[in-house]
């Protein structure tokens, strides 16, 4: 017969569903993060679990939203059970399906949650990109005057990365 794969390890379960994600397979997306999930629950490991049931919110779809919400929301509470009180991928997560299910005030609450800790951590990086998002969810509350803050400090935090790197 044909050769199969090799299965993979179940560490990296999670990383498969983002990567099938990205190749717009939400089919596998679900099935691999589902999978993820029950190996993360077995091995009674919060912060693997927090991110295997992060990669399977992604991959379900935004008509059901009340099963993304709860997936994430028990993510949060996982990397909080581990340590982890930011909590920022989900925490991230959460608010982009706030924004994809219609609920932009929620969606923008979350961002600027997610900007605070990203902000209180000195992660620029994450900074910049939750500011970005911040600015789309301030747009669709029709917070014109927020939207352009956000924006401004997102491309001065990228300018300063930028030259950072560059200097490297």
């Amino acid at each position: 017969g044909a050769p199969t794969a090799a299965p993979l390890p179940a560490c990296q379960l999670p990383t498969q569903a983002v990567a099938l994600l990205r190749f717009s397979r939400i089919d596998g997306v679900r099935c691999v993060g589902a999978a993820a999930v029950v190996v993360a629950r077995d091995a009674g490991d919060p912060l693997r679990l927090a991110g295997a049931l992060t990669a399977f919110a992604l991959g379900v779809p935004s008509e059901n939203a009340a099963e993304r919400f709860s997936a994430l929301e028990e993510a949060i509470r996982c990397c909080h059970a581990a340590g982890d009180v930011d909590a920022i991928v989900p925490t991230g997560h959460l608010a982009a399906g706030y924004y994809e299910a219609g609920n932009f005030a929620e969606a923008l609450a979350r961002g600027r949650d997610v900007a605070a800790k990203a902000r209180k951590n000195r992660d620029r990086s994450t900074l910049a990109s939750a500011l970005i998002n911040v600015a789309a969810y301030a747009l669709a509350v029709d917070n014109v005057e927020s939207a352009e803050a956000a924006s401004r400090e997102s491309l001065a935090l990228v300018r300063d990365l930028g030259k950072t790197l560059n200097a490297m």
